[in-house]
């Protein structure tokens, strides 16, 4: 211990151990500010990615919606073509008959 200065029993003067705090403090807060500028920005990117899928999730739903519809038009062309196949059949035995 010396005269004039306080000192711990590591040898630091006590001014200058809360100078060294103030100084850890300020440091702590500016990392602090930055963890969470760090978060404000995650949570941003993660409501983006949010909004992205959900519009992903919609076009898709979309293209199942038209797929659904093709399905079925080609399930009517198909019938269509069995339809026409019949036709066929029946006006060449009309036709045959008639010779």
């Amino acid at each position: 211990m010396k005269v004039g200065k306080v000192e711990f029993s590591g040898g630091i003067p006590l001014d200058e151990f809360f100078t060294k705090q103030q100084e850890l403090i300020k440091d702590l807060s500016i990392l602090s500010e930055g963890k969470s500028e760090i978060i404000e920005e995650l949570v941003l990117i993660t409501k983006n990615l949010n909004t992205r899928l959900s519009a992903l999730e919609k076009a898709v739903e979309h293209i199942e919606i038209d797929y659904t519809t093709l399905k079925s038009l080609k399930l009517i062309i198909d019938c269509y073509d069995n339809l026409q196949g019949q036709v066929d059949i029946i006006a060449k035995d009309l036709y045959e008959e008639e010779k």
